[in-house]
Parts: structure tokens; sequence; C-alpha cells
């Protein structure tokens, strides 16, 4: 009889051995977090238009696609400016791989209009640092990060009062991938 219940007693040890064993098994399968990847371009805010510079429309966020920036420009120093959000909500970093502004149409009846249009350019700077976006950058996990866009007319022909250079459609595409 002694043996039989020193028989049972050991396959209960067991048993309950094994179940905590496999509980910590699965635990430590559960410890290990979901690699997610997960970055987006968000909130235009703090739309500014600087000098004699005028907007058109606001721009709006497509994918990782700023677009739909309209603007006017009469002189060299005009500018606008917005704000915007780079948002990583995974727990992977990103690295911004490219940053490609591209005027579709600039027109307007002046002379000098490929001079002045050749002169539009776009400053992407970290709002809490003032650093220049460059490609490499690193987009911290579980992120929020905001940007200010100025789009600046820089060197050119100033533009008589009553005539504007257009630059419509104009956008700012991001690349930003999973950094490994």
């Amino acid at each position: 009889m002694k043996k039989k219940i020193l028989l049972v007693f050991c396959l209960i040890l067991l048993l309950i051995g094994g179940i905590i064993l496999i509980n910590n098994k699965s635990y430590s399968l559960e410890e290990e977090e979901e690699k997610i990847f997960q970055v987006s371009l968000t909130d235009i805010s703090n739309l500014e238009a600087v000098e004699t510079a005028t907007y058109n429309s606001t721009p709006t966020i497509n994918n990782n696609i700023i677009e739909g920036i309209s603007l006017n420009v009469k002189n060299p120093g005009d500018f606008i400016s917005f704000d915007f959000t780079i948002k990583n909500t995974g727990n992977r970093e990103g690295k911004i791989t490219a940053i490609k502004p591209n005027i579709i149409k600039c027109s307007g009846q002046v002379e000098g209009l490929k001079s002045i249009c050749e002169n539009i350019s776009v400053d992407l700077t970290y709002k809490n640092t003032n650093k220049e976006v460059k490609e490499n950058d690193i987009i911290f996990a579980n992120s929020t990060t905001p940007i200010n866009a100025t789009i600046i007319y820089n060197n050119g022909p100033n533009v008589k009062e009553d005539i504007d250079v257009n630059i419509d459609n104009m956008n700012i595409e991001l690349t930003i991938v999973e950094n490994n």
C-alpha cells in the first residue's frame, strides 16, 4: 500500500512539474513581442504664408506623400510653412531613405519664370531640435516626431506687383522603411 501511495504521490509531483514547465514555456513564448513596423504621416497644421507668398489650398496626406501644395510667390524670401507629424506606432525603428519634393506645375506671365521655378526649395526640420531632416535619419519605435516644412523662393527676380508665380500641385514624398 505504501508503494502505491508513493507511486501516486510521484505521479502527482511529475504532473505538477510538467504543468509548471509547460506554463513557463508558454509565458516565455508570449513574452516575445510581435515585430510591427507602422509609420505614417499625419496632422498637417500651422499653415503660414510669409512676405508676399499666399496659399491656394491646404495640403493633404496620402500614404507618405504630402500633396496638393499650391502657393503663389512674388519675391525672393517669400515662403509658406506648415507642420506635420511622422508617427511610428510600431515597435520597430524606421529609416528615412528618400525625400522627394516635386513641383507638378509652375506658371505665370513673368520674365524669368524658369529661374523662379528652379529656385523653389523645400526645407524639412525637426521641430524639437531645428535640425534638418535628412536621408538615413532614424524614426524611433513608438514615437511621434513633429516636422516643419518650409517651401521658399530663394533667389531670382522680383515679380511685378500685379503678377504671381503659381506653384500648383506640389508634393513632398517621404520614403520610410524598416530599419534593420
